[in-house]
């Protein structure tokens, strides 16, 4: 009589190794953004990014040269436009502690006068929360070509009245770290007072 062995099992995937390595593979992710970043930013500001024959944009170089979907090559052309304007965040992507999305939702949309207090919060949340922190409030990015482009048209500007600020989060705002609102969080979700 002979003995059929069979095959052992294979041991189950450990899900805190998983994830541990899906971080760790996200971190490198958003160092490599951060280069793309730096890079780009080096070809506006010496403008070579064009020059090979139909080139139309620093956007559009991105995504011929590396690959990128349109809004890809946008959001990092906004970072690498962002980066002399917006200091804190810059520093958060080169350190890798927020990724492009995450990153990208900051630059496009929050002024440099309440840069540090979103970037407070950016690395602890998701950018689908992130994203709704930002367009709750009408914020208008304060980008120097924008005031040069308004003061070439020939059409009078209407000043806009002064923006009121809530000093703290409402109710429905969703916290991060517990996903309650934020009137019943006790992690770091209420933002400080923003200045006129």
């Amino acid at each position: 009589m002979s003995v059929v062995a069979f095959p052992l099992a294979a041991p189950s995937p450990d899900p805190d190794a998983i994830w541990e390595r899906a971080t760790q593979v996200a971190g490198q992710l958003n160092a490599l953004h951060a280069e793309l970043v730096e890079l780009t930013a080096e070809a506006i500001e010496l403008d070579c990014w064009g020059g090979n024959g139909g080139v139309r944009s620093p956007e559009h170089w991105l995504a011929l040269r590396a690959g990128l979907s349109p809004a890809t090559a946008a959001q990092i052309t906004t970072l690498a436009r962002a980066r002399d304007r917006l200091p804190v965040l810059s520093g958060l992507v080169e350190q890798g502690r927020l990724s492009l999305d995450q990153a990208a939702a900051v630059a496009g949309r929050v002024p440099a006068a309440y840069e540090e207090a979103v970037c407070e919060l950016a690395p602890l949340m998701t950018v689908t929360h992130l994203r709704r922190i930002v367009n709750r409030y009408p914020l208008e990015p304060d980008e120097p070509d924008r005031a040069e482009d308004a003061s070439k048209t020939e059409e009078p500007t209407v000043a806009a009245a002064p923006l009121a600020f809530p000093t703290e989060p409402t109710s429905r705002v969703p916290c991060p770290c517990s996903g309650t609102t934020a009137g019943s969080c006790s992690g770091p979700i209420s933002m400080p007072p923003m200045a006129p």
